[in-house]
């Protein structure tokens, strides 16, 4: 049985990856990211971008009130507070921010491009048909990496407004001003006065570089999921093929030039998401190791900060554990021809096998950070013994310094 005559009858072009990731797209543009136009659109020839529309200001906008309040941060540690790793955690959390807002600009100045040449890359493996259950799977990663980070978000900011109208004996409006003033954006009132509307839109720029470090990593995500279905589908197409003992030369030659079509696209956008892989590599590991360094110093904080701790900690590594495991697949995939072939029949071996086998052998296909590092499973205990290794030497320099038992930044008046 051929199955590009069996499965062309029931293709759907109405499925399309920017169709399948729409409703994400939509959302990280009202945070102000990515700002393609033609969100909504079902046909990839229709979208586009513009330096002068709407979404691209907002991005704009976000990015740069996210540099300036890093920059704040910067001069207070330099020039009032001296070195304050809460200060240094602002400092790379802004930054990131601003980072991941700029890369996503420059993905969307490219990204009609990309869905043309995967639209493309769908027509070309149209008989394959639409990956099962792509666009549920999507959609519930998407859904629990947004509840999640929403529900870390408010409840540390939701515990600091607690505490800061506690201090001012229950007046909301005191209080309010107390969190954005003392608690929130003292690098910016320290040098304006306070206004109540400028305190609620620092705010929201706060949520919106909150909500780009759930999006870069959701994105790398959702995009190493589609690269894997695509290639689980050509697996099981090879494996149907050496099951049945098929011989003929130009059946194990589509399915070549399948593999080889998905890896040339694999390589692309790699190439196009790279920085933002590297932007979301670097501020979770960070976060990581402050997190676990700050286990050392749980000593005068309320129960529910210790609460807070422990579940911020375990979505650190859900998320960087997650980026790993679905993206190492990408790369577990591209080399599973090998092992399928590897139980074939000699007697219906060929010259598009060996053709097929050299491909796989010798491409490095895979997610990777500009190429310095490739995301597989390993790379999981690679950094695993980076943290280990980091907080041994810590611990080795605490024994020999005054432990400071100070209340928490966010506990005390």
């Amino acid at each position: 049985m051929e199955i590009r005559e069996t499965k062309l009858s029931g293709e759907h072009p109405q499925h399309n990856l920017q169709r399948s990731l729409r409703f994400i797209f939509v959302l990280a543009q009202v945070f102000g990211f990515f700002p393609i136009q033609g969100v909504l659109q079902t046909d990839v020839s229709r979208l586009g971008f513009s330096w002068r529309s709407v979404r691209v200001f907002s991005s704009i906008i976000t990015f740069t009130v996210g540099l300036g309040i890093a920059v704040g941060h910067i001069r207070k540690m330099a020039l009032v507070d001296g070195f304050e790793q809460h200060q240094m955690n602002a400092i790379v959390f802004y930054v990131s921010g601003t980072l991941s807002g700029i890369c996503f600009i420059k993905l969307a100045t490219e990204w009609k491009q990309i869905m043309l040449k995967w639209i493309k890359l769908d027509h070309e493996m149209s008989w394959y048909g639409w990956p099962k259950d792509l666009d549920r799977s999507l959609k519930k990663i998407s859904l629990m990496f947004l509840i999640l980070e929403a529900a870390e978000h408010f409840s540390i900011q939701a515990n600091k407004l607690i505490v800061a109208i506690y201090c001012r004996n229950g007046s909301f409006s005191k209080g309010f001003e107390h969190y954005a003033v003392n608690m929130s954006f003292s690098m910016v009132f320290d040098t304006l006065p306070y206004i109540p509307l400028l305190a609620i839109i620092l705010q929201c720029m706060n949520t919106r570089m909150a909500f780009s470090w759930t999006f870069i990593d959701l994105f790398i995500i959702l995009m190493s999921c589609a690269l894997t279905a695509r290639f689980a589908q050509i697996n099981q197409r090879i494996r149907h093929l050496s099951d049945s003992k098929i011989r003929q030369v130009k059946k194990w030659m589509l399915v070549t030039e399948d593999y080889n079509r998905l890896c040339c696209f694999c390589d692309y956008l790699n190439d196009k998401i790279s920085w933002l892989i590297l932007v979301s590599f670097f501020n979770n590991f960070y976060f990581i190791i402050f997190q676990v360094h700050a286990s050392l110093t749980l000593v005068m904080t309320t129960p529910l900060e210790i609460t807070y701790y422990f579940i911020s900690l375990g979505l650190l590594i859900l998320r960087i554990v997650s980026i790993c495991l679905y993206a190492s697949r990408v790369h577990e995939q591209s080399k599973l021809p090998l092992d399928i072939l590897a139980s074939t029949p000699i007697e219906i071996y060929n010259t598009e096998i060996v053709r097929l086998i050299e491909s796989c052998r010798y491409q490095t296909i895979g997610i990777s950070g500009k190429k310095l590092f490739l995301i597989t499973k390993n790379l999981v205990l690679s950094l695993t013994g980076g943290v280990f290794a980091y907080e041994l030497v810590v611990i080795q320099f605490n024994k020999k310094l005054p432990r400071k038992e100070e209340p928490s930044l966010y506990s005390t008046c």
